[in-house]
């Protein structure tokens, strides 16, 4: 019996001398609880920063396409009232579906014989083309958008 107690002893000592041999050998290497929480925190803390940072950002791309979409819709308006003396409707104009990336976000319009501020262009003809936020969207909350024939921007702020 002793000597199979010693050789158990023994193959225990050969275990324990290998162990540290295969790890330099492999590279294997564990990582402690302590290092995966910092990790874990240190990735918490930049997601905290980036994703309103992102979604922020998303916003204003958006917006950008609404912007050039309104000046695209004045820019036509302008060609289409040399040829036809009048401005057309967004179908006559051929700009009655907005591009994806603004049409999943804003309701574009267009009110005919109007000024952006609400008052008749009378005597001569004139437009204001709109671009409202949908309400179920990330975009909900910001300001309509709008340009008319006398090339205003509203809000302003929102234009620059």
């Amino acid at each position: 019996m002793p000597a199979l107690h010693s050789r158990r002893g023994d193959i225990r000592t050969r275990i324990k001398k290998v162990r540290p041999a295969f790890r330099r050998i492999t590279g294997i290497r564990g990582f402690t609880l302590t290092e995966l929480l910092v990790v874990v925190a240190i990735v918490g803390i930049l997601a905290s920063i980036a994703i309103p940072t992102y979604t922020e950002q998303m916003r204003k791309t958006r917006r950008a396409a609404a912007k050039e979409w309104l000046v695209k819709v004045s820019n036509i308006q302008a060609q289409y009232l040399l040829d036809a003396r009048r401005f057309g409707s967004l179908a006559e104009v051929g700009m009655s579906e907005p591009p994806q990336e603004v049409g999943n976000y804003y309701t574009i319009t267009l009110a005919q014989n109007v000024d952006c501020g609400g008052a008749a262009s009378a005597p001569a003809p004139g437009y204001c083309a709109s671009a409202t936020p949908k309400a179920d969207t990330s975009q909900a909350g910001e300001a309509t958008l709008q340009i008319d024939h006398k090339g205003n921007k509203l809000p302003p702020d929102k234009w620059r």
